[in-house]
């Protein structure tokens, strides 16, 4: 074997201490090293139980037997993946946190399994394969997969224990950048939310009174200079209009006064780190931007006025279309595609059973337009698969279309898994009670809208249809990734996020050198952690954006003059409606406004945040798009009960100068309250 020498810089930004020096090993070291290399024996067998056991079996891969030879000569990490890939033509990333990470090995020409193994010991770091791509990285189990399950441990403990009280105050001061004996639980709204993931900051005109005493105390402990007459935020809105802020983690104020780091409540002190560099942003005027945003014309001409029909039942459908007419409503909302499955004979998907033999579209769209009515069909957009309804095996087994969620679990097998674990954890008080008793049924099947193939079979769907249908558009619903039920143990929401597929990691990966299972929401440490969450936030709300794009231009293409709508989820972290807005082929915004009985007026009442949300939608979207709320669900049982909720939806569309209202219910739902309202509907 030739002379060997190593060196590493940078071992662990996580230690300050060795990132501002080398390390140098003795031969005997290295030996020590290159014999752990050749060694690799069962080690790592109780890792290979995790959801991803095959991603820690990298050195099976039948490519580990090609040669290589490494320059003898200090480089990053990042240089030794781009060496390791011209020569071998294989894709070698590491973790762009990691990427700066020097060292040097030199021991001519061996096997690529010898020096990727090499690698592993030197550094600490551990090499994955994700499909086909090699991915160096601190922990090939995943960071956030691993510290998921060190708080699920922990909350599972303390459930057991019976500490949740102790434990949901740990977690609040763990989670939140206020004291929650000071204030409740900060909640952002969904567009402030939106802003944050793009802008990573908030208005100073957003902090409640006890929030702004605490930065004030924090930014005097922190030694901030201000004149006596001043408070630090008074300075600071003289200063600067908005605060960079790091996903409720952390603030970084940077001011005349200087540049200040106020982290966490009952956090160690972290070493200060440099600020990434700020991305550069084109010079556009707000003029021209707003020209630009005036330019864009929606097929929505008047205030739109429509009715969502949940089910189809052509016996009680005439009776529903002849009513809309007469109380002014012009618009009809019919799913025509769900879990999977359309209503109508299609070549390409399987036929909804409850409709085999029949073509309800076309009767449908034959109704709607005889009473001068538009037709719009629904679309749900990831749900393929449900008990009723078996998602086709291609789509059922693919591993580039079902959606995963971060531990590597479809759906339906987190939902078992899920329900298994309540009933294990069933309180022995009444203080906390089970999220799931029931069992499922471990049919759903959701896919990716991440996924190339989501946009493929979609495009297939709205070519069909444009071909054989005269609909006068179309709206998409549930344009998101997969949500399973909440899973909160000991105080602590515990639900893993979904959108992990092999092909969207493997994206990630070649664009930003991250791969998605280490970005940790709640282990935000340094900047380079701060942003890596950053770019995975906008990569995933830029799918969606993408995937609108697509299926607009699609539909337009065929259908110039329709309507092309998407509703919006106002509780969700991965929808960007305002930007949606901004796609130049969607017309409309559906915010779903949920209904639900008041204890203390004994009737139906809409929830006067999501009212807000959709208020501030409206506003800031600046009619790029129609913002039109749909209402419901209504029913013929409890009609009385909701009358009055219906008027408030009529009043809050015209007060606020909404694009319209819909109304959701049932056939039997929407006639019945079609006939009890009669002129109050305007």
């Amino acid at each position: 074997m030739a002379v060997a020498n190593l060196e590493i810089e940078n071992w662990n930004s996580d230690f300050p201490a060795l990132s501002r020096r080398g390390c140098r090993f003795s031969f005997s070291q290295f030996m020590r090293a290159f014999l752990a290399t050749l060694l690799v024996i069962p080690a790592g067998c109780a890792l290979a139980q995790a959801e991803r056991a095959g991603e820690l079996n990298w050195a099976a891969d039948e490519r580990m037997i090609a040669s290589v030879t490494i320059p003898a000569e200090v480089m990053p990490l990042k240089e030794l993946c781009s060496v390791l890939s011209k020569q071998t033509s294989s894709e070698f990333y590491v973790d762009q946190r990691l990427e700066e990470t020097k060292i040097v090995v030199h021991i001519g020409e061996t096997r690529l399994k010898s020096i990727m193994n090499m690698v592993e010991a030197i550094t600490g770091f551990q090499w994955r394969l994700v499909d086909d791509v090699f991915f160096l990285t601190r922990d090939a189990r995943g960071s956030a997969v691993m510290a998921w399950r060190e708080r699920y441990l922990e909350a599972k403990k303390a459930q057991e224990a019976g500490n949740l009280e102790a434990d949901v105050r740990r977690w609040l001061n763990m989670t939140m950048p206020f004291l929650p004996s000071v204030d409740p639980a900060w909640q952002l709204t969904p567009l402030q939310q939106e802003q944050i993931a793009y802008q990573q900051a908030i208005s100073l005109l957003t902090l409640t009174p006890s929030q702004v005493d605490w930065l004030n105390a924090a930014l005097r402990a922190a030694g901030f200079k201000t004149s006596e007459v001043m408070t630090p935020v008074d300075q600071l809105a003289v200063d600067l209009r908005e605060v960079p802020v790091k996903l409720n983690a952390a603030m970084i104020i940077r001011s005349k006064s200087g540049d200040f780091l106020i982290e966490k409540p009952l956090m160690p002190i972290m070493p200060k780190v440099a600020p990434p560099a700020p991305p550069k942003v084109g010079t556009i005027k707000i003029d021209e931007v707003r020209e630009k945003e005036e330019e864009k014309k929606i097929a929505i001409k008047d205030k739109l006025q429509g009715l969502w029909i949940t089910n189809v039942d052509l016996d009680g459908l005439d009776d529903v279309v002849s009513l809309a007419k007469a109380q002014g409503f012009d618009t009809i909302f019919v799913p025509i595609f769900g879990a999977g499955q359309p209503i109508y004979p299609s070549k390409i998907f399987t036929q909804d059973r409850k409709y085999a033999d029949d073509d309800p579209l076309k009767k449908a769209i034959a109704l709607a337009h005889g009473q001068g009515l538009k037709l719009i069909g629904v679309l749900d957009v990831t749900l393929w698969g449900d008990a009723e309804h078996p998602a086709p095996l291609v789509i059922a087994s693919h591993p580039s279309i079902q959606d995963c969620n971060l531990l590597g679990r479809r759906y339906a097998e987190q939902e078992v898994w899920q329900n298994a674990e309540m009933q294990n954890l069933k309180p022995k008080s009444a203080d906390v009670i089970p999220v799931a008793e029931a069992k499922t049924s471990g049919k759903e099947v959701y896919i990716c809208p991440a996924s190339s193939q989501a946009a493929r079979l979609l495009k297939s769907l709205l070519a069909e249809l444009s071909l054989n249908y005269e609909l006068d558009g179309i709206c998409l619903d549930r344009v998101d990734y997969a949500h399973s039920k909440p899973f909160i143990v000991a105080g602590q929401d515990l639900t893993p996020p979904f959108g992990y597929t092999v092909e969207v990691r493997k994206e990630m990966i070649r664009l930003h050198q991250i791969d998605p299972i280490d970005v940790d929401l709640w282990g935000v440490r340094t900047d380079a952690d701060a942003q890596a969450l950053a770019l995975w936030d906008k990569f995933r709300r830029g799918k969606l954006i993408g995937l609108l794009t697509e299926l607009s231009k699609q539909f337009k293409m065929d259908n110039p003059n329709g309507i092309f709508a998407v509703t919006v989820d106002l509780a969700s972290d991965s929808q960007s409606p305002v930007h949606w807005a901004e796609v130049p082929k969607v017309d409309a915004l559906i915010p779903k406004l949920t209904l639900a009985k008041s204890e203390s007026e004994g009737t139906y009442v809409y929830s006067q945040s999501e009212a807000e949300a959709i208020v501030s939608l409206n506003r800031a979207s600046l009619k790029a798009a129609a913002v039109i709320p749909a209402a419901g669900e209504f029913g013929a049982e409890r009609l009385a009960e909701q009358i009055t909720a219906l008027s408030r939806v009529v009043k809050l569309a015209k007060d606020e100068n909404l694009g319209g209202y819909i109304l959701i219910g049932d056939v039997s739902g929407l006639r019945a309250a079609l006939e009890a309202i009669g002129k109050q509907v305007p």
